[in-house]
């Protein structure tokens, strides 16, 4: 699915087994509170951002994210120079939990303080999983704002990434939110894929 090449989804890509098993994984791992914001420079902002986090570096997850993010760039004919993967984040929202309007991609490229993989480079395309059956939460809808070329703002509420082992890609400029969570707990996989400034 696209929507005029600003996102692609593959539904239901992932088995619930798969999903089950990255489940597993993430809440096996020590969970710290979201924060928002960039290197050291992050707070604990509840008005923008609550749910807990959890970070993977599994090479297989990276082969399974990688693939997605390969084919949406190929076929969403964005062509982005990508170059290298950020750890895999696990995200745990339950109730209340929520992540308001941001975007993914910084302001400026990481700096030459940064890790050797990062500097002068930015976040080019962001991957989302969404791991849980949609019987198991209410709430949570992801919405994306969607740049048409007009100058009316449209925002998409994507309902096919509702379903267990969806995925989404888009370009990590666009801004995206998650809504509370009404009820039940849901899980899902981020990624952001790194490479030099768009041209």
């Amino acid at each position: 699915m696209i929507n005029d090449n600003n996102l692609w989804i593959f539904k239901s890509a992932l088995s619930v087994k798969d999903c089950n098993k990255i489940i597993k994984l993430g809440n096996s791992k020590k969970k710290k509170k979201a924060v928002v914001g960039k290197g050291e420079k992050t707070i604990l902002n509840k008005k923008q951002r609550i749910s807990n986090v959890s970070f993977l570096t599994d090479k297989w997850l990276y082969g399974i994210i990688d693939n997605f993010v390969t084919t949406a760039n190929k076929n969403a004919n964005w062509n982005a120079e990508i170059s290298w993967h950020e750890e895999i984040q696990f995200t745990t929202y339950t109730k209340n939990s929520h992540y308001d309007w941001h975007m993914d991609q910084f302001t400026r490229p990481y700096g030459e303080d940064s890790h050797e993989n990062y500097r002068g480079k930015i976040r080019k395309l962001s991957c989302v999983i969404n791991l849980s059956n949609s019987k198991d939460y209410e709430g949570g809808d992801f919405f994306i704002e969607n740049l048409n070329g007009t100058m009316k703002r449209e925002i998409l509420r994507i309902t096919d990434f509702k379903e267990q082992g969806s995925v989404i890609v888009f370009p990590s400029y666009l801004f995206h939110k998650v809504s509370p969570i009404k009820k039940g707990k849901r899980y899902s996989l981020v990624n952001w894929t790194i490479g030099n400034p768009w041209r």
